[in-house]
């Protein structure tokens, strides 16, 4: 597990001396409302240091005693609501698959939430499977979206899963203090030419830097933070190749946004109407594409093809 001392902060990636980065920011008490992936307090995070050799920028000390612990007890009706707009965002995902792996004909997801992406993979006659520690996720998943997951981590069932042509870690890794395990495991599971999709938050982009603490990937939730110089160390510390990568692009209702925009714009008029939109059901199904390029797909395999 990662360790420091009062003087000095070690990298999780590559294990150089961490310097401040930033103080917490943090004004709440964090239970497992705290983790959700809807969560809104942006602006918000533990205590930052940044690697000195690397710059992967993590947090010292992390928020909270046990990190897992929160994630399996933690709901996230909000994601579920917004379920249409985020299977577009797995499609999406599974095109970028497809143009590195084809003839790919398994596929297993890594903090598979409720299942949206397992249920998409499906859908174009992949063998899929997920794991998701929350069981209030893996319970609506199999209620709602018809998708049965192992309840747990890679660690829990292991024994359960094979090898798979695909391996995703979608918005994942920066919620892990134990980022190199993780990649560690998700690349043991990798089949001879498979490949391994990570999608997480650039803290390198024009956006991270202009936002600065008030960049809305800032969230109590997330204690790693890479860029893409940062990345490439972490996937070659784990004995894979990068293949490539490429902004991410989300897809939300206009609602959704307009709730989260309030918090920027506070002009009143223009607030006004972002909260009328925020409420209007005619607004939850109107779908917007997103792209603030500070969000990256990273496409790793073990070099075989």
């Amino acid at each position: 597990m990662p360790t420091s001392t009062a003087d000095t902060a070690r990298c999780w990636i590559c294990g150089a001396v961490g310097r401040p980065f930033r103080a917490s920011t943090i004004r709440q008490q964090i239970d497992p409302s705290s983790v959700r992936i809807t969560d809104s307090n942006y602006g918000q995070t533990a205590a930052l240091s940044k690697c000195t050799a690397c710059g992967f920028v993590f947090a010292d000390p992390v928020p909270h005693p046990d990190e897992l612990g929160l994630y399996r007890g933690m709901d996230e009706q909000p994601y579920q609501d917004t379920s249409t707009a985020r299977r577009a965002q797995m499609r999406l995902l599974l095109d970028v698959a497809a143009q590195y792996r084809p003839h790919a004909r398994t596929l297993l997801d890594i903090g598979a939430g409720t299942g949206l992406m397992v249920s998409e993979a499906r859908a174009r006659g992949l063998d899929a499977h997920g794991v998701e520690p929350s069981r209030w996720c893996v319970d609506t998943a199999a209620a709602i979206n018809k998708v049965d997951l192992f309840c747990g981590t890679v660690a829990d069932v292991r024994n359960r899963l094979g090898h798979y042509d695909i391996v995703n870690l979608v918005d994942v890794i920066e919620h892990t203090i134990e980022p190199m395990q993780m990649l560690r495991e998700a690349a043991s599971l990798l089949s001879a030419t498979g490949v391994l999709l990570i999608v997480t938050p650039d803290i390198g982009s024009a956006t991270a830097r202009l936002m600065r603490r008030w960049w809305w990937h800032h969230r109590v939730a997330h204690v790693g933070y890479f860029d893409r110089a940062s990345m490439r160390r972490a996937v070659h510390e784990a004995g894979l190749v990068l293949e490539g990568d490429r902004p991410a692009t989300w897809r939300f209702p206009a609602s959704y946004l307009a709730e989260r925009l309030v918090r920027y714009v506070p002009i009143v008029p223009v607030s006004t109407l972002l909260n009328r939109l925020a409420r209007s059901p005619r607004a939850h199904h109107y779908e917007i594409p997103v792209n603030t390029f500070d969000s990256r797909v990273f496409i790793a395999s073990t070099g075989a093809r």
